[in-house]
């Protein structure tokens, strides 16, 4: 926002951290979510890859940008594949939506641990980190541990889970203003 300060923007945002392995590489992940709507809002996904020798590292930026974005569909409720009886539920587009661009994060930032070893896998890597980081950041906003898949469906009944949707308005509000009520309203959180 436009004059905001840090302190104001982020109010009632927490961080959540998942790290994760495969292919012989190694990806830590740190999101800054807030909740609107009763949905969860990544502000910021600062991402740590350790894959090797970088060969081209624009190509990984942009892969670790997409596979976040393509974890994301397990995390938001109307891009989830169920099962039913051993079997996958949606069969093309017409039952299946995959996220939206509201949905992904404001700002991705992608980090290349220097490395002379050999180069390692960058696609896939990124993907299942998303989604434990944003249930962890979620725990820390509502103190409820998330352990199912997709993550919105879950945040909408919770008592704390609305209250901070309702101070996301107010942060916004603080923005501009800098009111010190909405700064003492948030700092029990």
């Amino acid at each position: 926002m436009p004059g905001a300060s840090p302190s104001a923007f982020a109010i009632c945002a927490r961080r959540g951290i998942a790290v994760h392995e495969c292919f012989g590489t190694a990806v830590g992940l740190a999101v800054d979510v807030s909740v609107e709507n009763g949905r969860p809002r990544i502000h910021r996904a600062t991402a740590a890859i350790d894959l090797g020798l970088a060969v081209n590292p624009l190509t990984i930026e942009s892969q670790v940008q997409g596979g976040l974005a393509f974890g994301l569909i397990q995390l938001m409720a109307k891009g989830a594949i169920t099962f039913k009886d051993g079997q996958v539920e949606q069969r093309n587009f017409h039952d299946f939506t995959p996220a939206y661009m509201k949905d992904a994060p404001v700002t991705v930032d992608a980090h290349i641990v220097p490395s002379t070893e050999a180069p390692t896998g960058c696609g896939e890597p990124p993907v299942p980190v998303i989604a434990p980081a944003v249930a962890n950041a979620l725990f820390r906003l509502t103190g409820k541990r998330y352990r199912s898949l997709p993550i919105v469906s879950l945040c909408r009944n919770n008592r704390r889970t609305r209250l901070m949707s309702a101070m996301t308005v107010v942060r916004r509000r603080a923005a501009t203003s800098e009111s010190q009520t909405v700064y003492s309203a948030c700092s029990w959180l």
